[in-house]
């Protein structure tokens, strides 16, 4: 029988400079994607990668050690896994890596709760893996449920209200530190979508000129025409560095953009006035030393843990309706794998049911004509679908692997006959012969 796991690191186990180390790129989700295939213990696995997690869910079987085949399967993909503590890791089992999946659907286990952007990764984490892989159809269930999860939690409670997104609390952090940004310049350093969204956040609060600089710049281009903001090529780099007074950074790139080298050349035609770089990119975007210097006060990931618990606070008393809701979900999920145990019964019985009906109606179809014989076939199905409706709902809450269940499975099995052989159809044939 198969059993599911969610492994990985986030903002709660490994602070920022170990979970760069784990910020994948698409290309390299694929090719572990791929290797899982070759990976005799993983019947499937999907991987969830943000700024605050890297997460392998997988399915696997009773072969092999589930850790270590994991960190292994990481490992081929990044060598750099060797260096992580082993204290940054965790392995959630069966109804806990259900329940985990859940929380992170609904925004619950995000550095920011709440937040809005996580399903729809989350979407996107299980879309790649279709792509790539055999949909397995426990996985089809457990993400199909953790969508509308996540869907709940938004619609039924206010966890979602004034949501604070990273991308909302970097502005937000602008704003603290500016007061206002109607008189203020602000820089976009990458145009993918965390960064449309930080630019849509800042025209939302007013801010008095925005460039957008991105290494494609088309991209910028397209981005600043529909938000009315200003690209600006990624060679002008420093011209804009030299212009702004608030920097928010969230470019995917493997290399940091901003160095202390390139400060150097910019901070003398600046006029002593004081740069505030906000860093979103995982790998940063900001080299460490960029804060040491006069003037200069950098923010990254982590330093938005203050606003997340100022957030947690705000969203406390909304907090037990979201995890009620969860715990519903997690319900179905296991009244659904439940269900698999009693699914070849169930299977037999409506197979055999059917059988009767249609041969019934069929003895009888010469007596009726035209829609008539429609109506007869729809009244006995309909008929049938309500004596079978509860005999159905019970069967499908047995757990195959207890006693009671067992007895509850072997005594429909006995009650309908479904162990003997069907002969309907071989007493039909003896009347219609007679």
């Amino acid at each position: 029988m198969f059993k599911w796991v969610v492994f990985g690191i986030n903002h709660e186990t490994a602070p920022l400079e170990v979970r760069e180390r784990l910020a994948l790129s698409a290309d390299e989700v694929r090719q572990l994607l791929q290797r899982a295939e070759q990976v005799p213990a993983l019947d499937s696995a999907a991987v969830l990668c943000t700024c605050n997690r890297t997460e392998i869910v997988a399915i696997v079987s009773s072969r092999g050690s589930v850790p270590q085949d994991l960190l292994a399967l990481l490992g081929a993909v990044r060598p750099e896994v060797e260096r992580i503590p082993a204290s940054s890791w965790y392995l959630h089992r069966a109804e806990a890596a259900v329940r985990h999946l859940f929380r992170v659907s609904a925004g619950l286990d995000s550095m920011l709760v709440g937040e809005p952007q996580i399903l729809g990764q989350v979407k996107e984490a299980y879309q790649l893996y279709c792509e790539m892989c055999q949909p397995h159809p426990v996985f089809n269930k457990l993400f199909h449920l953790a969508f509308r999860c996540g869907k709940r939690v938004r619609t039924e409670t206010r966890l979602g209200e004034g949501a604070v997104s990273v991308a909302y609390a970097s502005v937000e952090l602008a704003l603290k530190i500016f007061g206002s940004l109607e008189q203020k310049t602000a820089l976009l350093i990458g145009a993918g979508e965390t960064g449309e969204l930080v630019a849509r956040h800042l025209m939302d609060r007013q801010i008095g000129r925005l460039l957008l600089c991105n290494r494609t710049a088309e991209r910028a281009e397209t981005v600043a025409r529909r938000l009315k903001g200003q690209a600006i090529p990624f060679e002008q780099l420093e011209r804009a560095l030299e212009e702004a007074d608030v920097v928010l950074c969230c470019a995917e790139s493997p290399v940091r953009l901003l160095t202390g080298e390139r400060l150097a050349q910019v901070l003398p035609r600046r006029s002593s006035r004081a740069l505030f770089l906000i860093d979103l990119g995982v790998p940063r975007n900001c080299e460490p030393e960029c804060g040491r210097w006069e003037n200069v006060f950098l923010y990254d990931l982590d330093d938005l843990k203050r606003l997340a618990e100022l957030n947690l606070a705000r969203r406390r008393d909304e907090i037990p309706r979201a995890e009620a809701i969860i715990e519903e979900m997690v319900g179905e999920f296991a009244l659904w794998h439940r269900s698999l145990q009693a699914e070849p019964t169930i299977r037999q019985l409506t197979r055999r049911v059917e059988a009767i009906r249609a041969g019934e109606v069929e003895k009888h179809r010469k007596r009726f004509e035209g829609e008539h014989r429609q109506d007869l076939d729809a009244l006995t199905r309909g008929i049938i679908g309500k004596i079978l409706h509860r005999p159905l709902e019970k069967l499908k809450e047995c757990d195959g692997k207890t006693s009671h269940g067992m007895a509850r499975l072997e005594a429909a099995r006995e009650l309908f006959g479904l162990d003997e052989p069907d002969n309907s159809e071989k007493d039909d044939s003896a009347r219609n012969a007679q």
